[in-house]
């Protein structure tokens, strides 16, 4: 009985043994699991701070800088050579970029951060509404207008925009250097709904306060559309616009330079960027996509119809000061009868492939000489890709 007994004594303890092995060994395990998810983590934790950290690098660079001069974006981004990060706790740390423009006033950073073998990727979208025409309203008076005829028609609509980038949320449907009043007052409380963003009254775009300034760039911008070399074909020179007469459309914008006078009639359509050295009018129902500038001191709206502006016109005509040593701008006219069902509507995309017509020279020129109160640069997006 005694031999029985110290048997079961010592299956039992041998069975407390391995069983206190086997726990050891599941301990010994999961805490080695528990150390390598750690170090995962740590690894995960480095690779996503330098992602961020390389992506807020990168923004730091784009800021204050223009971005159409960077390079276009490819897809997938075209990430350059690892950049070392420092890290007191991972000597693998670093990251990858690419730094690119997706057009002429929007920047996307593609970092990736790197630790070990792992990776994490952050890619930013960048927005500089300055350095574009997207701040400008749908009708830019810098001028002094007197008289300001508004069209009778209550289906004439003249709109701003609704964006992100706008500080109030809304653009001005008309900008005017100081007349608010007197262009309200001309609309009339019945149409005045009809104008959506209101009336402005200052000019948003500082270039647009600079005669002198404002007239260099449109001369240079004359050159330029007149040089069919330079231009590679997307601009031209002409005394005038008759039926038929190509302005461009939205798959081939252009840029168009008119010497004299100029009357768009009928369904004529154009798009890209028109310089009018005389004064402009509409008869019947014409479109036009992008910007529009006349340099004459009359714009006239005649007709009905359809038709109208997606994008922004500017009513600037110019004059040297008494003492002929700088520019000023002058009196201008708007005058109209009807106006039917057409519109003149702020469109950002329309603007944006104006600007993109324009040589890189005229865009740093642009950029550096406007400041727009209208619209804020700042990120559009910060998200981590998979």
């Amino acid at each position: 009985m005694k031999n029985k007994q110290r048997g079961m004594t010592l299956i039992v303890s041998l069975t407390l043994m391995s069983l206190a092995l086997v726990l050891g060994v599941s301990g010994l395990q999961s805490a080695r699991v528990e150390e390598t998810a750690a170090g995962s983590n740590r690894s995960s934790a480095n690779a996503q701070m330098a992602a961020e950290f390389g992506a807020s690098q990168r923004l730091t660079s784009v800021k204050g800088n223009s971005i159409s001069s960077l390079p276009a974006c490819s897809n997938p981004p075209s990430l350059g050579e690892t950049i070392s990060v420092s890290n007191a706790q991972d000597s693998t740390v670093g990251y990858q970029h690419e730094t690119c423009r997706l057009d002429n006033e929007t920047a996307r950073i593609t970092s990736r951060g790197l630790a070990g073998d792992l990776n994490r990727t952050i890619q930013v979208v960048y927005i500089d509404p300055d350095s574009s025409f997207l701040g400008l309203s749908a009708l830019n008076f810098p001028a002094q207008v007197n008289p300001f005829s508004a069209p009778s028609s209550n289906s004439f609509i003249v709109e701003g925009a609704v964006e992100d980038s706008v500080d109030s949320g809304s653009l001005p449907a008309i900008s005017t250097a100081g007349q608010q009043s007197y262009i309200e007052s001309q609309i009339g409380d019945d149409r005045i709904d009809n104008y959506s963003g209101g009336i402005s009254n200052e000019i948003s775009e500082s270039i647009l306060t600079d005669a002198a300034k404002f007239s260099e760039f449109v001369e240079s911008l004359k050159v330029y559309a007149a040089d069919t070399t330079a231009n590679g074909g997307a601009g031209q020179q002409i005394s005038s616009i008759s039926n038929g007469t190509n302005l461009g459309n939205a798959s081939a914008p252009m840029i168009t330079y008119v010497t004299g006078d100029a009357s768009v009639q009928g369904n004529a359509s154009g798009a890209g960027i028109l310089i009018v050295d005389g004064d402009y009018g509409t008869s019947g129902t014409p479109g036009f996509d992008g910007l529009i500038i006349v340099l004459g001191d009359t714009f006239g709206i005649t007709g009905g119809g359809n038709g109208g502006l997606s994008g922004a016109l500017i009513l600037a005509p110019m004059e040297d000061s008494e003492d002929g040593e700088a520019k000023q701008f002058s009196d201008a006219t708007v005058s109209s009868s009807g106006g039917g069902n057409a519109s003149y509507s702020h469109d950002a995309e329309a603007l944006s492939a104006a600007f993109n017509l324009l040589p890189e020279s005229l865009q740093l020129f642009w950029r550096d000489n406007n400041q727009s109160t209208n619209v804020t640069p700042g990120v559009a997006s910060w998200i981590e890709t998979i």
